[in-house]
């Protein structure tokens, strides 16, 4: 009477079985979806950050990591205008991380303004030399209450070895003979200037990134560039053209010298070490003759005993014998990085410029302090003496001061050309030239102090090579 239960209940309970295989089947299912969904939405999301990196790159953008992520983006580019800043700022919104985004000298004017919504990781905004009204400015801020909206000018990209700001097209490197300027900037690109009017002649693409010395051979038929891409390059003057190429340091070569008689080379760098090329011998290898502890900014041959003198990251000036590598002497008198070094042409003064803030004036013969020129108010980056020794030019952070040698005291400053990077006379000593951090030469009357001309680099390049 019972055998109708006994076949019941095998089947309910292969009934309940199968349910339940079903439901964990769909169960399977749905986690592999939501699985392969999320792992197509991060693989887009990562598709789009890398698209935006390299679209940022393209337009001469500059990115700055931090802690391996992308924390602050910086644009300087005067051909970025409401149309292609629409398809940029698509990409931008894909950047991860970036908690700060710097737009300088683009004309997008209120269309653009229009655009900026989102970002929630956005922390800082920066309109520099845009052509967004203020009513557009105030859109932009309402939009995004959580970002701080500014009109000033954002602190430029820092370069290793300098700790020093500077902007995408940054002059590094300054260089003049008595018929021509060069110039080489943060993109690799070398640019000649003719004298006495700084007419350009010729740009050439030098280094694979930062062009950061230049150096006339005596005579100046050659000139020397040196690049973040550890190359040393040497260029024709009559023709412009490379005619050889110098392999040896380890990292970024930042400074160049040549001997009195111009048969040797001497190069340093971030590889912390002083080399010696003898420019005669093609197949005669390089020399390490003097090291630092810390990278080497500057290095100066003396004009008349042809002994050469290195800055360091170390505070240190190195003075080296250049034949034995044995070290002279040892100054350690600064209290921060040692920038830039200069001889008078006589060779009886020198001048050393630190981040510590000051520019340290010094007997030639033994580096002797004779007076510390203290009237910059954050780091010094260049110095170069007048044809008379009479002035010094020093130029950092807060722009150029020009002094006068006999009071030690300032004659003039030029605030305009801030985060300058290189000074130098030239005509004479009847015009001073300073380069910054945003490409441009500053063209000084020597003795007055008044602005000249101010040269934007970055913008004839982009002319020149339409």
């Amino acid at each position: 009477m019972f055998s109708h239960l006994s076949v019941r209940k095998p089947r309910r309970a292969i009934r309940e079985r199968m349910r339940f295989g079903t439901r964990t089947l769909m169960a399977g299912f749905t986690v592999v979806c939501l699985a392969v969904g999320w792992g197509s939405l991060t693989w887009y999301r990562n598709y789009r950050h890398d698209q935006a990196l390299t679209h940022i790159a393209e337009l001469g953008g500059q990115l700055v990591t931090k802690d391996g992520a992308i924390d602050r983006v910086y644009l300087a580019n005067p051909e970025i205008d409401d149309e292609k800043f629409a398809a940029l700022i698509s990409h931008l919104r894909y950047v991860r991380g970036m908690r700060e985004l710097d737009l300088v000298n683009l004309p997008i004017t209120d269309r653009s303004a229009e655009l900026f919504y989102g970002f929630p990781e956005l922390e800082e905004l920066y309109l520099f030399e845009t052509d967004i009204s203020e009513a557009g400015t105030q859109a932009i801020a309402d939009a995004m209450p959580h970002v701080d909206v500014k009109l000033e000018q954002p602190d430029p990209v820092a370069t290793r070895i300098a700790r020093t700001n500077i902007y995408p097209h940054a002059i590094v490197a300054l260089a003049t003979d008595r018929l021509r300027v060069v110039t080489g900037s943060g993109d690799g690109t070398l640019r000649w200037w003719m004298l006495p009017d700084l007419e350009r002649s010729k740009v050439t693409a030098a280094h694979e990134c930062w062009l950061f010395a230049a150096a006339f051979s005596p005579g100046a038929s050659m000139l020397t560039t040196a690049g973040g891409d550890d190359m040393i390059r040497m260029w024709d003057t009559s023709t412009g053209l490379q005619v050889g190429e110098l392999v040896g340091h380890d990292d970024d070569v930042h400074a160049l010298g040549y001997s009195l008689d111009g048969s040797t080379l001497y190069s340093a760098g971030d590889d912390m070490t002083l080399r010696r090329w003898q420019l005669g011998d093609p197949k005669a290898e390089p020399i390490v003759i003097g090291e630092h502890n810390e990278q080497i900014p500057c290095l100066v041959v003396h004009p008349t005993t042809g002994e050469v003198l290195t800055g360091s990251r170390d505070d240190t000036i190195g003075w080296w014998d250049p034949e034995s590598g044995k070290q002279v002497r040892r100054l350690d008198d600064h209290d921060d990085d040692v920038k830039s070094l200069a001889f008078s042409r006589s060779g009886r003064l020198l001048a050393s410029a630190s981040c510590d803030g000051t520019v340290r004036l010094r007997r030639g013969d033994n580096g002797q302090t004779l007076a510390v020129l203290a009237g910059h108010s954050d780091r010094v980056f260049c110095v170069d003496f007048g044809p008379e020794a009479k002035r010094l030019a020093s130029g950092g952070v807060d722009g150029v001061i020009v002094w006068d040698l006999e009071t030690r005291l300032p004659r003039y400053t030029y605030a305009a050309a801030e985060y300058a990077s290189a000074v130098q006379f030239v005509r004479g000593g009847e015009w001073l030239l300073a380069t910054d951090a945003r490409g441009y030469i500053h063209v000084i009357d020597a003795a007055s102090g008044q602005r000249i001309r101010r040269i934007p680099t970055a913008r004839a390049y982009m002319a020149f090579a339409r």
